[in-house]
């Protein structure tokens, strides 16, 4: 499986809140052919952070982590508050340094840096809008990205609310991470931006409910959706619909491809995106991941 080295305030991974992990698990083995694990705890501080947390894998590789929620009459707690809602998260070189300037920049902070049980550290914040994003401090060698191909996220795109506040969201995500944004499409209908790096589009920002990918699933929807990469995707739906699932938007061709809108048993609504299997390759030394121990996800 191709994988990439994080870069600060890249998109690296989506992880999942279910109320009922066990029926969302068996829905995204399903449609997405992911196996799921238990992981153990590094050390004693990660040992209540390892409970309900289950990581997805797909070929050998961590591409999602699956979080029970916790009890739902606690508001302040992120996981709760955003039961049944996927979580897009950026590499930062420092979650207690990016909650600070976040803090500094006017996001709310659900959860202050914690340790997890890889070894890496976690935050959890909303930006002006409401949409909640996860910053991931990973040790060096498990700092990288699986992304592209089916079962992987293949784009993210933030549903950023009124047009009115707009502006303001990109300016968070441009003092924050450093985003190039550039608008690509106004309309009555709303705004469309893309955040660049190095002038290539990575992610995408949208004023109201433009997509029409968000727009039949839920028009006061405020969040990061994830696009994640399927083979063929009337199978991927048909699947869904079979295992509990609730199509959205149906199968539709656009300029990046086939795309439906699905939710899962439990309420969680993804952009499922067709994509190529990518061409087999030799493993070489110059392969990202050649020679680095990922045992700990066994």
């Amino acid at each position: 499986m191709p994988a990439f080295p994080a870069e600060f305030g890249m998109p690296l991974r989506v992880d999942l809140v279910s109320a009922a992990p066990r029926k969302t698990e068996r829905f995204y083995r399903g449609v997405l052919g992911w196996a799921y694990r238990n992981t153990a705890p590094v050390h004693e501080d990660a040992r209540e952070a390892s409970q309900g947390r289950r990581v997805a894998m797909l070929s050998g590789m961590p591409v999602s982590v699956l979080l029970e929620s916790s009890d739902a009459s606690d508001s302040a707690d992120a996981e709760s508050t955003f039961t049944n809602q996927w979580r897009v998260n950026f590499h930062v070189d420092s979650a207690a340094g990016a909650v600070g300037k976040a803090r500094e920049l006017g996001a709310t902070i659900y959860q202050e840096p914690t340790p997890l049980v890889d070894g890496s550290t976690m935050a959890v914040v909303a930006d002006p809008a409401g949409g909640l994003i996860g910053l991931l401090e990973q040790p060096g060698e498990q700092a990288f990205i699986a992304a592209g191909e089916p079962g992987t996220p293949v784009w993210f795109e933030l549903v950023a609310g009124p047009e009115d506040n707009f502006e303001k969201v990109c300016d968070f995500y441009r003092d924050f991470f450093g985003w190039e944004i550039a608008v690509r499409n106004k309309t009555e209908q709303g705004t469309f931006a893309v955040a660049m790096e190095d002038g290539a589009p990575f992610a995408g920002l949208v004023a109201s409910a433009v997509a029409a990918q968000t727009d039949a699933a839920d028009k006061s929807f405020v969040g990061w959706l994830a696009y994640l990469g399927v083979e063929n995707i009337d199978t991927a739906v048909s699947k869904a619909q079979e295992l509990g699932g609730e199509v959205l938007v149906a199968p539709q061709a656009t300029e990046f491809g086939p795309l439906a809108t699905i939710q899962d048993p439990c309420g969680a609504a993804v952009v499922l995106c067709e994509v190529p299997l990518p061409p087999e390759e030799d493993v070489r030394e110059s392969d990202p991941l050649e020679g680095i121990d990922l045992s700990q996800f066994q």
